[in-house]
């Protein structure tokens, strides 16, 4: 009777660990798996370290403003190549593209010179 109950109990321990680890493995379930990623990164002023508050920086649909440190951190951003943004009235524009890699974070500063 022990050895069937062993039996028993081992076979659960190892079906538990099979499930465990079989789910474990990236991009093998669900479809939010593995088809997203994030960009961090600071502003500065363009020829300087100095950071810029109040930008607004955007990749596809996650956007972030800065604070006094110019640090922005965006997630949930979709892979493969995306256009990124930073915004100000008091600066250009900036846009450029960044290539987003699947439960990867970017790391891109970006430089915004003052609006004439």
């Amino acid at each position: 009777m022990n050895s069937k109950r062993l039996g028993f109990a081992l076979l659960l321990l190892f079906t538990a660990l099979l499930m465990i680890f079989a789910c474990e493995k990236k991009g093998s379930y669900g479809p939010a798996s593995g088809v997203s990623g994030g960009v961090t990164g600071h502003v500065y002023l363009s020829g300087s370290l100095k950071p810029l508050a109040n930008i607004i920086v955007s990749c596809g649909q996650a956007a972030d403003t800065t604070g006094k440190s110019g640090r922005y951190s965006l997630g949930n951003i979709p892979t493969g190549s995306q256009d990124i943004s930073a915004s100000n009235s008091y600066y250009h524009t900036y846009t450029s593209k960044v290539n987003i890699r699947s439960n990867e974070i970017t790391n891109l500063d970006i430089f915004m010179s003052y609006n004439k």
